[in-house]
């Protein structure tokens, strides 16, 4: 499902619409196009971002929510736990902060 119909879809709940509830949506769109150098995305792809997306459900603190700095720690500990090219050895070598540790 895309961002756009997924949104809609989220939209028409009643409780949502009644404003009662909120969702937040992240999508692995959003981790794709995230760039760690201008103009240089990250060297990962629609799977491996499915599977970050995954960890951070599994391991966000509600009392830090989840940041456009939370997925890029969550690449850099992905991308240092598994490494498989120069390109990506170069990425996890930036420092992160231990947001999910």
């Amino acid at each position: 499902m895309q961002a756009d119909t997924l949104r809609a879809h989220i939209d028409a709940h009643p409780d949502i619409q009644a404003g009662r509830a909120i969702a937040l949506i992240w999508t692995v769109e959003d981790l794709l196009e995230l760039e760690h150098r201008p103009g240089e995305r990250h060297p990962i792809n629609e799977r491996e971002a499915a599977e970050i997306l995954q960890a951070i459900e599994r391991r966000h603190d509600a009392s830090y929510g989840i940041t456009w700095d939370t997925l890029e720690d969550a690449i850099h500990a992905y991308i240092l736990d598994n490494p498989r090219s120069i390109t990506r050895a170069e990425v996890a070598a930036r420092p992160h902060s231990d947001t999910l540790n």
